[in-house]
Order: C-alpha cells, then sequence, then structure tokens
C-alpha cells in the first residue's frame, strides 16, 4: 500500500492565539498555535506527516520554540505514524548550536536562496550565497545532507549562470528551482515578478550548463531537470494533470506538473504555460538521450 504523505506550512511568526514576543523578529506562534498547526497534520490519516516551517526567517523563533513544538509533536503523534521537521531557511543565523539542534533533533534543512537581491533589505547575490555555503559547510561537518531552493525573480533569471556556479560549489544534497511571480494581471505591480521571457531563457541557460556537466559525468541533482530525466526513463511517475483543459490536452503535463501560481479559477491558464511547452520542445532530445543511458544504470 502507498505511503499517504502530508505536507503542512509552518510560519512560526502566524496564528491565531496569544504571542510571545521575540526580540528583533516579531511575535511568534503561541503553544496553543503550535498544538493547532500539528493537529492538522496529525488527524490528517497521513502515515507521514511533513512540517515545513516557512515563511519569515523561522530561525528568529528560537531553539526554544522548535524545542516545544518537537515536544508537542511527540506528544500528539499517533502510532505508526511518523513526523518531519524542515527547516526552510537562508542560513543566516546557522551557528554551532543550531548546527547541534539541529542533528539531534533530526530536523532536515533546505537553505533557500532568495532571488530577490534588488529588494530593499534583502541579502545581496554574494552574501546570499555565502551563508548558503557557510550553513551546509557546518551542516556537512556533522553528517548532514542539505537540500537547496532556488526563488527565480525577475533580478535572478539574469543570473543564471552566477546561480549555477553557486550551486554546484555550495554542494548541495539536491537543489530545486521555483520560478517566483504573480498573477499575470498583479504582474506589471511588481518588478522582482518573473517574466515568461525571463524564464525562458534562464531555463535554457541552466539546462544547457547542467546537460554539458552531465554529459562529462559530473552529476547534480538540479531539481526538476533531473526529474524529468527518471520520469521519461519510466524510473518516476509523472505529475496528475490539471483539471483545465490546457493541461488536460498538453502532452508536457506529466512533467510540468506545477503551476507558478495558484488561481481561484483552475481554467485560467498558468502564466508560464507556453515557456514550459518551448522549453520541453527545446531540451526534448537531450532529456531522451540522459533517460535512456538512466534507464540503463536502473537495470544493473
Amino acid at each position: 500500500m502507498k505511503m499517504k504523505v502530508f505536507k503542512t506550512i509552518v510560519t512560526p511568526f502566524s496564528g491565531q492565539g496569544p504571542r510571545v514576543w521575540v526580540p528583533e523578529s516579531g511575535m511568534v506562534m503561541s503553544r496553543d498555535d503550535c498544538v493547532c498547526s500539528i493537529n492538522t497534520g496529525l488527524t490528517s490519516g497521513a502515515d507521514r506527516v511533513e512540517f515545513i516551517f516557512s515563511g519569515p526567517e523561522p530561525m528568529l523563533a528560537g531553539i526554544d520554540f522548535f524545542k516545544t513544538f518537537i515536544e508537542i509533536e511527540n506528544e500528539y503523534l499517533r502510532p505508526g505514524q511518523e513526523a518531519v521537521n524542515i527547516l526552510c531557511t537562508s542560513g543566516v543565523y546557522l551557528d554551532e548550536a543550531w548546527a547541534d539542534f539541529i542533528r539531534d533533533c533530526g530536523i532536515q534543512v533546505r537553505l533557500v536562496i532568495d532571488g530577490a537581491w534588488d529588494e530593499p533589505g534583502a541579502l545581496s547575490f554574494n552574501d546570499a550565497w555565502k551563508h548558503a555555503a557557510r550553513g551546509a559547510e557546518l551542516l556537512a561537518r556533522r553528517d548532514l545532507d542539505v537540500a537547496g531552493i532556488i526563488r527565480v525573480t525577475a533580478s535572478a533569471a539574469r543570473r543564471a549562470g552566477g546561480i549555477y556556479n553557486g550551486i554546484k560549489k555550495v554542494g548541495f544534497d539536491h537543489c530545486r528551482i521555483i520560478p517566483w511571480t504573480l498573477p499575470a494581471w498583479e504582474m506589471e505591480e511588481a518588478e522582482w515578478a518573473l517574466r515568461p521571457g525571463q524564464l525562458e531563457m534562464f531555463l535554457k541557460t541552466l539546462f544547457d550548463r547542467w546537460y554539458k556537466d552531465r554529459e562529462i559525468g559530473i552529476e547534480e541533482d538540479l531539481r526538476p531537470f533531473s526529474e524529468y530525466v527518471k520520469i521519461m526513463a519510466g524510473i518516476k511517475n509523472g505529475a496528475a494533470r490539471g483539471e483545465n483543459a490546457q493541461c488536460q490536452a498538453c502532452r508536457w503535463a506529466p512533467y510540468c506538473g506545477m503551476r507558478a501560481v495558484d488561481y481561484p479559477d483552475d481554467n485560467y491558464p498558468d502564466v508560464f504555460c507556453e515557456t514550459y511547452r518551448w522549453f520541453f520542445e527545446y531540451a526534448e532530445k537531450k532529456l531522451e538521450k540522459l533517460a535512456k543511458v538512466e534507464k540503463q544504470l536502473s537495470w544493473h
């Protein structure tokens, strides 16, 4: 029987109950907020529940907050159920004490490179990668794997080569690229929002660099590219098609499996649909070549 997985986002600086003040960071979730969030996951009937700590830098909530959350989690955990805690962080506040706590509690870490470098108050391109590299090194010294998440904004799309170099230098266990944008009718108001043409050039540049490395035996687990290869090789199941007419008719729907923006009306075409169709047609032969090798290796 297939394991049922439930994923829920936890933003430490949100909730409906009373808050406890955390210096320099705002109001953190109360114990009642934590219980409510935990019960949402554990009463879902899932075998595995993933609590993903995200939003404004979650590490500012402090180690004590995470200790409390995990204690409550263990208290409410049902027999046969597994709880997995995933911390999404820029790595700015990662130090020896945090790294030890993460190791001791079995927390998974995703270092987030937020591509909004041109926004006021955001980390610069170089600082973002510096913190990621330092955080990854701290965790590696404790034999912990670390994943990466790259949020691709308009600014990030212009630096595909630098981003790929950063991914290789940090040495993520795997890294996922996520387009960061808004619905078409809101896009004009936000300079940071990724546009289809920008994503097209970004995907082409990044894919070409990744493919060139794969040809010479350097296997960077860069997602979704590496996932496309596995789907094409029949090693990984494709994504479910969306309900709208565009998804139902699209030959690439099992590979795409994502929408850049969640729309109230599922019939509204995704802002990046045409971009992804173009990309898959551009990369098809190269993906097929890699999939053939991947399939042969899976037989051994």
